[in-house]
């Protein structure tokens, strides 16, 4: 039985690195507004811009922990953790019904084609359920380093710009029953850490995400129990956002 908890970018952590400290929260980006999926209403001449329902409406039904990322939390930099599901139902995939930051996503590629569409997915949910807008994909950040670490979208929320970095959790085949992901996790967290410290001025972020896609109930519990193990230090600043996937979701993994 295989585990795989699939990084969606950046080469393997060097043994011994060390973890970079949390960073102040002051926006550095400039976001450039997703309202694709943003209610207007018109009173007379003037156009007002309805308080929107969320989650918004797309691609598959979202359920769970959804309108949690405020101001006040975003600012705390501190480690937390929340959960969504998002069941595709019998639905073929369909980029149209993306947002237009996911179409983006996946229109500029990556380093991982295979990933995209996970990535575009992990993007939509924060869209529709946190209304952020997409700042940056992939390639169109900068780094002090090209091969060092990276993350995968640099997104704004309640004018904080969050670096989300995107992997999926399932075991082979069809999604078997989970092993110990504690391992896994934690080389993630630590790039995070890393591809925040590599990132050029301009492009840094003030929070990150880790954004992991999993196959199943399982196997998102299964993440979450890792998190909850793994080293606090490497956990410190970052939001765990588990987002199982039900139905047609093979596309996915």
């Amino acid at each position: 039985m295989l585990v795989l908890l699939v990084a969606c970018s950046g080469p393997a952590p060097t043994p011994g690195t060390t973890v970079p400290a949390p960073r102040p929260t002051t926006p550095s980006v400039q976001p450039t507004a997703d309202t694709s999926s943003t209610p207007t209403a018109s009173t007379g001449d003037t156009a007002t811009t309805e308080p929107p329902v969320l989650p918004l409406q797309g691609f598959g039904t979202l359920t769970g922990d959804c309108d949690v990322l405020d101001p006040t939390l975003l600012a705390d930099a501190t480690s937390t953790r929340f959960r969504a599901t998002l069941d595709v139902g019998k639905a073929v995939f369909d980029e149209a019904l993306l947002s237009k930051g996911g179409q983006e996503i996946i229109a500029d590629g990556g380093l991982n084609q295979g990933s995209l569409e996970s990535e575009a997915i992990a993007f939509d949910v924060l869209h529709r359920c946190e209304l952020a807008t997409l700042l940056r994909t992939e390639d169109e950040v900068a780094y002090e380093d090209a091969n060092g670490k990276k993350t995968d979208v640099l997104v704004e929320v309640d004018g904080v710009s969050v670096g989300v970095s995107v992997t999926r959790a399932f075991t082979f085949p069809d999604c078997a029953a989970p092993g110990d992901l504690a391992p896994q996790i934690e080389d993630k967290l630590l790039d995070t850490a890393l591809a925040a410290d590599n990132a050029r001025k301009k492009n840094q972020w003030d929070r990150t995400i880790l954004s992991v896609v999993a196959c199943d109930q399982a196997h998102a519990d299964a993440v979450e129990t890792a998190w909850d193990a793994a080293d606090a230090a490497l956990r410190a600043d970052v939001i765990l956002m588990t987002t199982q996937t039900d139905g047609n979701d093979d596309f996915l993994y």
